[in-house]
């Protein structure tokens, strides 16, 4: 009988990290789809995403803070068009750290030309006053393709 409790117990407790796991992924999923949607919709709110001083490489760039990155967002939004969609998504938690891949496909359209791109994003998170906030970000284009504008 003090076996099967123990047992019990020790099923409750795995039980109860593995919900604990779930709801730290289901957060982290929700910041990046968040940022995404922001990114050409909202470019100010993008900075909220992001911890003090993160290291971020976009594009090859290395950004001297949020502010540059903001910088980037803001200048989507005269776009006529800037849609992301959120595609593959995995993260790892450990703790109040946690690394995240996400592969997210752009439609831009300036003037006359489409680009169509696919963006790997590499993040690691840490958790502040109970939030997920990127720490450190890496940006490459996976592909892109260009076409003009045809009517």
């Amino acid at each position: 009988m003090l076996l099967e409790k123990r047992l019990e117990g020790t099923r409750l407790l795995a039980m109860a990290t593995t919900l604990q796991t779930l709801g730290e992924l289901n957060a982290i999923k929700e910041l990046v789809v968040k940022y995404h949607h922001d990114w050409s919709l909202d470019p100010e709110r993008v900075s909220a995403a992001f911890a003090p001083n993160p290291n971020i490489m976009y594009l090859g760039d290395q950004l001297a803070g949020v502010e540059a990155l903001l910088e980037r967002a803001k200048a989507s939004r005269g776009l006529a068009t800037c849609y992301r969609y959120v595609g593959n998504h995995t993260a790892n938690v450990t703790g109040s750290t946690a690394k995240a891949e996400t592969l997210v496909l752009e439609y831009l359209r300036r003037g006359q030309v489409d680009t169509v791109s696919t963006i790997q994003y590499s993040d690691e998170l840490t958790k502040v006053d109970g939030h997920w906030l990127f720490r450190s970000q890496v940006v490459v284009t996976k592909w892109a393709r260009t076409d003009p504008v045809t009517s």
